[in-house]
C-alpha cells in the first residue's frame, strides 16, 4: 500500500481541517520527508527546522519519541535522523491505544475522543496498523509498545526526546524524569501542548523547568505552536 492510498477519501470534519494545513505546511516545505496528510497532528516541519537551528546533528546519540499516533511525525523524524547518521535510530513509545489518555481539554474534551476521531477517518485500520503503514520502509525505528512508566529506554544515550504521550501531568513527568539523565550536553527534550487548551500539562511543564533550572541551558517556544523546547546544559 502506498503513502498517498493512506490518505482517507473522507475524513471527519476536524480531521478534514489537519489535512487542509499540513498539505500547506507540506507544500511549503522541502527537504522533510512527505507524510500522509491526517497523520502528523504535531506539524514536524517546525519542530525539525528547530532542531536544526540548534545544532542536533553534532549531538551525539539516538531520538526518542513518546506518544506517536499515527507515525506521520515518526516518519518525518526518522528520515531526517538518517540524514545525519545511518546508525542514529529512533525510539517510539506509545501503547497504540487511542482509549489510553483521557485527559480533558479546557473545552471539556478527552483526548481519547480527539484521537479517536481521527483514527475512525482511517476506517476499520487499528492506531498500530496505521502506525506501521505510515512508517513502513524506515529500518532506523524502533517501536517500544507499551506504558511509558513501565518501558525502558534501549539506549544510554539521547540527542533528542519528543514528549508527547499521555498528557497527564503525572505522565508528563515522569517521561521527562526517564529521558532527561539521558540526554547528552546540547541535546533537547521538546514538548509538546504548552500553552494550548490542556492547561495541566503545560503547568506541569512549568514545575519541571523550575526544579531543573540549573540543568536547562535555555527554554524556547515555538511561535505560533504548542511547542516547547529544554536545551541541556
Amino acid at each position: 500500500m502506498s503513502l498517498r492510498s493512506l490518505v482517507p477519501k473522507s475524513l471527519h470534519p476536524l480531521a478534514r481541517r489537519v489535512k487542509h494545513g499540513l498539505q500547506c505546511a507540506g507544500n511549503s516545505m522541502s527537504g522533510i520527508e512527505n507524510a500522509p496528510f491526517g497523520t502528523d497532528l504535531v506539524g514536524y516541519e517546525s519542530l525539525i527546522r528547530r532542531l536544526k537551528s540548534l545544532g542536533i546533528g553534532k549531538v551525539p546519540g539516538d531520538f526518542l519519541e513518546i506518544g506517536a499516533f499515527l507515525g506521520g511525525g515518526s516518519r518525518k523524524l526518522a528520515a531526517f535522523g538518517k540524514t545525519l547518521s545511518p546508525e542514529r535510530k529512533l525510539y517510539v513509545a506509545d501503547v497504540f491505544d487511542p482509549d489510553f489518555d483521557w485527559t480533558k481539554t479546557s473545552g471539556g474534551r478527552a483526548m481519547a475522543e480527539v484521537y479517536k476521531d481521527f483514527l475512525g477517518a482511517f476506517g476499520s485500520m487499528s492506531q498500530l496498523e496505521v502506525f506501521k503503514k505510515v512508517t513502513s520502509g524506515l529500518d532506523n525505528i524502533v517501536c517500544l509498545i507499551g506504558d511509558s512508566k513501565e518501558l525502558s529506554i534501549p539506549s544510554s544515550r539521547l540527542a533528542f526526546a519528543f514528549i508527547d504521550g499521555n498528557h497527564d501531568p503525572e505522565y508528563v513527568e515522569n517521561d521527562f524524569n526517564k529521558v532527561w539523565p539521558l540526554i547528552q550536553s546540547g541535546g533537547v527534550v521538546a514538548f509538546h501542548d504548552y500553552g494550548g487548551d490542556l492547561p495541566q500539562t503545560t503547568g506541569a511543564i512549568d514545575k519541571l523547568e523550575a526544579e531543573h533550572r540549573s540543568g536547562i541551558r535555555e527554554k524556547i517556544l515555538e511561535p505560533g505552536k504548542t511547542l516547547a523546547y529544554f536545551v541541556k546544559v
